[in-house]
């Protein structure tokens, strides 16, 4: 039996079309970069330890955070796009925390489902934090943007010290 021409052009038409969507959904969504760099002094020296918090700006909205161990970060699977960056420093366990360290979490606008800062990551060394100025503890100030692309990347973060008021 023939089958009618019409249907045939129908039958190829519709599995085009259906292999167009799934190379589509494959190829085009949820591009992904790993960030890895050093946060560094403007002397070039490495902070020793604290914390990098990417924002995403995009659709998404995602938070990743991560420990900084001799200067070096890393954060995987992020999404492409815009994104804001925040950097803390924790004073070392054995001191005391200092009065204002870390912000009034209700004076950061996140946004819904961020993170407020927190307490010393686990892995944060006793002895080796350098206090940077608190305006990168917000995202708003920190003034460190940075466009995430797909794939493998480098971007090193330069943040100052913290100034010491007497």
């Amino acid at each position: 039996m023939t089958v009618p021409l019409r249907t045939k052009g129908w039958t190829r038409s519709a599995g085009g079309a259906f292999v167009l969507a799934a190379l589509a959904a494959v190829g085009c969504g949820g591009s992904k970069g790993k960030i890895s760099g050093v946060v560094k002094l403007p002397d070039g020296t490495p902070l020793p330890s604290g914390q990098v918090t990417f924002l995403s700006q995009g659709p998404e909205n995602k938070v990743a955070q991560c420990i900084i161990q001799d200067g070096k970060y890393s954060i995987e699977n992020f999404p492409a796009g815009p994104a804001k960056i925040m950097v803390q420093t924790f004073p070392s366990s054995d001191e005391p925390p200092a009065p204002g360290t870390l912000p009034d979490p209700k004076l950061i606008n996140m946004g819904p489902g961020m993170p407020p800062p927190r307490e010393p990551p686990a892995g944060a060394e006793p002895g080796k934090s350098v206090m940077i100025d608190d305006k990168y503890k917000n995202p708003d100030t920190s003034g460190l943007d940075y466009e995430v692309t797909k794939g493998d990347q480098q971007h090193d973060i330069e943040v100052t010290k913290a100034d010491k008021a007497d």
